[in-house]
């Protein structure tokens, strides 16, 4: 049986870092100037640009709800920030950084990512929240995420390893009683590992996994894929913290919704799919027609 997998988003380096930042700042202040064609109001003037008070209320609505008696702070932190983006676009300009291949190829992801989720969202607006009847239906399906939820007190072992030598090691990563001494073993064949200790809901575990953590006892493991390599997890201590149904009707319906918006997004892609002229190039022309994977709604 193929185990689960655990997928991380890979740490940023450093060069990758920069260049999205100065990819962000000019992504942002190309789309200010572009809304300050139809701003009539103007918050500050910076060297030869203008910020409007239309960049400075976008910046607001990003921030989410705002408490009384806030507005006039957040509006002029918010122009400060817009300030320093603006000279930071300028100087980029200057040292004609925004015309950078990798600077204009974060831009230009940017703006796909931006224009694609708009897209998305516009698309699934008219989806119906789920009814009192459909969330009760799931909290009753789903005990282990609610009603019998527990807290896991987790030992992760991080390995880095090829297929072929995970494969040679699944009898060490399965008789090994605890993270230490499979640490030990990893050590003796030279791989690469870490050893962490967390806390873990079961709302944040792969779905597909939540059953088997569950099934564990204290000292009990389980082998996990992983990108480059594997993970083995070892339960020490699981710990009550169920959610009764008010309490998880919240997450409940902030989940179906994603659900619904990913479904009617894959759907909809996949009648763009069938429409569209795709052609494979290169050392890409042999990609297997299920390898191409969707957005989902988050």
């Amino acid at each position: 049986m193929q185990t689960p997998s655990i997928s991380r988003w890979p740490a940023p380096s450093r060069i990758g870092r920069s260049v999205c930042g100065v990819a962000l700042v000019l992504l942002l202040a190309a789309c200010g100037a572009k809304s300050d064609k139809t701003a009539t109001q103007v918050a500050a003037k910076v060297n030869k640009d203008e910020i409007s008070v239309h960049q400075v209320n976008f910046m607001l609505q990003r921030q989410g709800s705002v408490a009384p008696g806030q507005e006039q702070q957040l509006s002029q932190e918010a122009v400060e920030r817009l300030i320093d983006q603006q000279l930071a676009l300028q100087k980029a300009e200057e040292l004609k950084i925004d015309r950078d291949p990798q600077v204009m190829q974060a831009v230009d992801a940017a703006r796909r990512e931006i224009v694609a989720r708009a897209y998305l969202e516009r698309m699934s607006s008219s989806i119906s929240k789920p009814t009192a009847q459909e969330i009760r239906q799931y909290y009753a399906a789903k005990p282990l995420l609610f009603a019998q939820r527990r807290i896991y007190d987790l030992r992760e072992v991080n390995i880095e390893a090829t297929p072929q030598q995970i494969q040679q090691l699944q009898s060490k990563l399965a008789t090994a009683r605890n993270a230490e001494e499979l640490s030990a073993q990893l050590r003796a064949a030279g791989l690469r590992h870490e050893v962490r200790q967390s806390s873990t809901a079961p709302e944040s575990l792969p779905m597909a996994v939540v059953d088997r953590v569950a099934s564990l006892g204290p000292g009990q493991s389980l082998v996990l894929t992983a990108p480059g390599g594997a993970k083995v997890v070892y339960l020490v201590e699981a710990r009550p913290a169920p959610l009764d149904e008010a309490a998880a009707a919240p997450r409940i319906e902030r989940f179906l919704v994603n659900e619904r918006k990913r479904q009617v997004f894959e759907q909809d892609l996949k009648a763009l799919r069938a429409k569209a002229q795709i052609e494979y190039v290169g050392a890409f022309a042999q990609a297997p027609a299920d390898a191409a994977s969707s957005p989902t709604a988050n």
